[in-house]
């Protein structure tokens, strides 16, 4: 099965999720209900910030790839690190576990000129740089709303353990690959002849050569990455801006209701113990997962009022995910055509 044919399939049960999840949520709540406690918020103009806030979470993931690149002594446009942080909230939206944006978005940056290694080692500091504010909000959790973390369920509780595990062992492996290559050559060249064997894949002489020769250019893009630590201080500090403008979203949307008594920074972290509590669920864009998160934890930062709880979780999660999810799919749809057009103009 092709790369293109495994994206459509994961499109496909994306829409499927959401329309189980949409089903299940109108089941309970009324639509019209809905619709009117979105009406009756006083303080409209805050959705307004949360709009935009989903589309400056993109352009930051750009700027990220745009210093790393820079960093390395290689040159891109402005305008092509935002389609790469477009296409990475895209694929990574509609895969499980988010695990296809990085491969799309390293294809792109080596489609545009920029080398192998220069790609993949700016795509992984983003991971690490990612994975560490997630557990650095979910640290924070623990003394700013540990009233909410103390009485949520078992269930949850256990998620969230498992998201911090998964997020150390992401961070984990990302570092042995880039400082340890003598391991990663071992595990990776005893991968390769393992699936030569099965005739997954062929030539495995060649991968074999191709895998030793990127590694060796990979490890040497990481050492001089790392002696910049002016860059990778930057980098860091624009994930974490990137991190905190999506968690954001959820505090303008509790605004917007003309309520001030949950803090800025508590709503930081609830979204982190959301964040955290479906970051190791397989499926497309954490579908129904999320909602579920939300708007179990809202239901103390909205009391008993499930109705405004349920509008506040889908107003937040339709700007932290539906809203960009449409943008970056017009957006990369837009890009192909004008591929295409460009590949039919050069052949004419």
């Amino acid at each position: 099965m092709n790369k293109t044919k495994k994206y459509k399939i994961s499109f496909l049960i994306l829409l499927f999720l959401a329309a189980f999840t949409f089903y299940v949520i109108f089941t309970k709540f009324s639509f019209y209900d809905i619709i009117d406690k979105v009406r009756e918020s006083s303080h409209k103009h805050y959705l307004l910030f949360a709009c935009v806030l989903s589309v400056v979470y993109i352009a930051l993931y750009g700027r990220f790839i745009n210093v790393g690149i820079s960093a390395l002594n290689e040159k891109t446009s402005r305008l092509k690190c935002f389609v790469y942080g477009c296409a990475d909230f895209f694929y990574s939206a509609i895969t499980p576990s988010a695990s296809g944006g990085q491969p799309v978005v390293i294809y792109l940056m080596t489609k545009d000129g920029i080398s192998l290694s220069t790609s993949a080692i700016t795509v992984i500091f983003q991971t690490i740089a990612f994975k560490a504010v997630l557990l650095f909000y979910g640290i924070l959790s623990l003394f700013v709303v540990w009233n909410i973390v103390s009485i949520t369920s078992v269930l949850f509780l256990i998620l969230i353990l498992v998201g911090v595990a998964t997020a150390l062992i992401s961070i984990t492996l990302c570092i042995v690959s880039m400082y340890r290559p003598y391991l990663t050559e071992k595990v990776g060249t005893a991968i390769l002849r393992f699936l030569t064997k099965l005739r997954i894949i062929r030539n495995g002489k060649e991968r074999i050569c191709s895998f030793k020769d990127t590694l060796t250019e990979y490890h040497k893009a990481a050492t001089f990455l790392n002696n910049k630590k002016r860059v990778l201080l930057r980098m860091f500090f624009i994930t974490l801006c990137q991190r905190t403008a999506m968690f954001s979203i959820a505090y303008f949307v509790y605004r917007s209701f003309g309520l001030c008594s949950f803090g800025y920074i508590d709503f930081l972290c609830v979204q982190a113990l959301v964040s955290l509590a479906i970051d190791s669920v397989p499926l497309p864009g954490s579908m129904g997962a999320n909602e579920y998160a939300t708007y179990f934890l809202y239901g103390v930062v909205y009391g008993s009022n499930d109705v405004m709880a349920a509008t506040a979780m889908l107003l937040t999660r339709g700007f932290s995910f539906y809203f960009p999810l449409v943008f970056t799919s017009i957006l990369i749809l837009g890009k192909q055509l004008l591929d295409h057009f460009k590949i039919r103009t050069n052949r004419a």
